[in-house]
């Protein structure tokens, strides 16, 4: 029994295939092995409507400056950087935990994106992609 794997809702959007599998493992290596420690890569929503994916990624201390859409066909790669919080060795420091630093999500969805078409907002530390469906060539997204 301890060899089954969780049947999950995403299962039933797309086909599975052992190289998306595969892409995000290596992403998440990536991700996790270039950041400062004691920070996780951002926590990403993905919602399939009729006409669009909408992508809402929680980037909590990240300015709009700080970061950067890319869409290529179907795959969509969110990447943020800033600098850390110096350390230091001040005796008036209890406790120092806060970190930022870099980070690259990459993901495919199941259809591909019109990128001419495609926006970015970022409110309240959260980017908000909406991505219509359709065909194109890629493009790096401004955020509004």
């Amino acid at each position: 029994m301890a060899n089954l794997i969780p049947f999950g809702r995403r299962m039933l959007s797309r086909q599975w295939s052992p190289w998306d599998e595969f892409a995000e493992l290596a992403n998440m290596l990536w991700d996790k092995s270039m950041m400062p420690r004691g920070m996780a890569y951002p926590a990403i929503d993905v919602e399939d409507t009729a006409e669009a994916y909408i992508v809402k990624a929680d980037v909590p201390g990240y300015s709009k400056s700080d970061l950067e859409v890319e869409l290529d066909g179907n795959a969509v790669t969110i990447k943020g950087n800033t600098l850390a919080e110096k350390k230091t060795d001040s005796p008036d420091l209890i406790y120092q935990e806060r970190q930022v630093g870099e980070f690259r999500r990459t993901f495919t969805l199941p259809a591909k994106i019109d990128v001419e078409k495609a926006t970015a907002t970022f409110d309240h530390g959260v980017l908000e992609i909406r991505l219509p469906k359709a065909g194109g060539r890629g493009r790096r997204l401004m955020i509004d």
